[in-house]
């Protein structure tokens, strides 16, 4: 049986060391050299791989089939997967692009090696100041019952796809596409498959915890603070408007005060029947 990875310790350590090998020649001789020391099977499985991702590389104008991509997405199946520094996530993509372009020389003896520019570093390994930053969330069922997330997985792990919105209030607000998931339902996504993820979300109850990473860079890192600064402010401004409405509201449920008199009479007015007797009777006024 292969072993799992396909590139694992000591042969691992030992090539990624000999990518910073120079000169190019000797570069490439130390990986064929290092390579020749695994188990036949693990070397026949990889000499095919990387013949046939040569090849689509090569021929292929799809997109997603370029070197870059392809070493970007193959590096992450066949190295360990366990926490490893930045030096070496950066070698072991440097690793996974030379063999791609020198396939022929290292797994089947050419004599025609060339010295290729080395394939550019994803964005995510590349210099500039850039982090990966973590942030806790939890998203609620809506009316019907869904979260409303849809998730995939590609070299870098499992990721936010589809993060709709919803007729509830929840943290989505604080999740952004391509967000990788680090837990779910405080277990940890790296152990788990794809279908395993999809299942734990239909499974569970009316609250999905998770904790995501996504890789900020000095720019990116701005225009978060941006964001977040403009959310502040719309909340505050959101605030105000709510006691607003509420003190119109009770402005307008209290009853209407009485109006004040124009003016308070000299003396309190008399009876009718009073008034009627206090008029001189025909009898008693004199004559014309």
């Amino acid at each position: 049986s292969l072993p799992e990875p396909l590139v694992g310790p000591p042969h691992y350590e030992a090539l990624c060391a000999a990518v910073d090998i120079e000169p190019y020649g000797e570069r490439v001789a130390s990986v064929r050299d290092t390579l020749g020391g695994m188990p036949e099977s693990t070397q026949t499985v990889l000499h095919r791989l990387f013949r046939f991702l040569s090849t689509l590389a090569s021929r292929s104008a799809a997109r997603g089939n370029s070197a870059e991509a392809l070493a970007q997405v193959w590096t992450a199946m066949i190295t360990p997967t366990y926490e490893r520094g930045r030096a070496l996530l950066r070698n072991e993509f440097r690793l996974v692009g030379l063999l791609l372009q020198q396939y022929a020389c290292i797994f089947e003896g050419s004599l025609d090696a060339y010295e290729a520019p080395e394939l550019p570093l994803p964005a995510t390994l590349a210099g500039g100041g850039g982090n990966w930053v973590r942030t806790k969330a939890s998203l609620l069922r809506d009316s019907q019952g869904r979260f409303k997330i849809q998730v995939r997985e590609d070299e870098c792990g499992i990721y936010l796809d589809v993060i709709a919105p919803t007729d509830v209030a929840d943290d989505r607000g604080q999740l952004r596409e391509r967000d990788y998931l680090v837990t779910l339902q405080r277990r940890k996504v790296e152990q788990l498959t794809l279908p395993q993820v999809r299942n734990l979300i239909r499974d569970a109850g009316s609250i999905l915890e998770m904790e995501v990473r996504r890789y900020v860079t000095s720019a990116s890192a701005a225009s978060e603070a941006d964001r977040a600064a403009a959310a502040e402010r719309q909340q505050r401004e959101a605030a105000q408007l709510e006691r607003y409405q509420q003190q119109v509201q009770q402005q307008m449920a209290a009853p209407p005060p009485q109006a004040a008199p124009l003016f308070e009479p000299d003396e309190p007015a008399l009876p009718s029947h009073h008034a009627a007797s206090q008029q001189p009777s025909p009898a008693s006024q004199p004559p014309p």
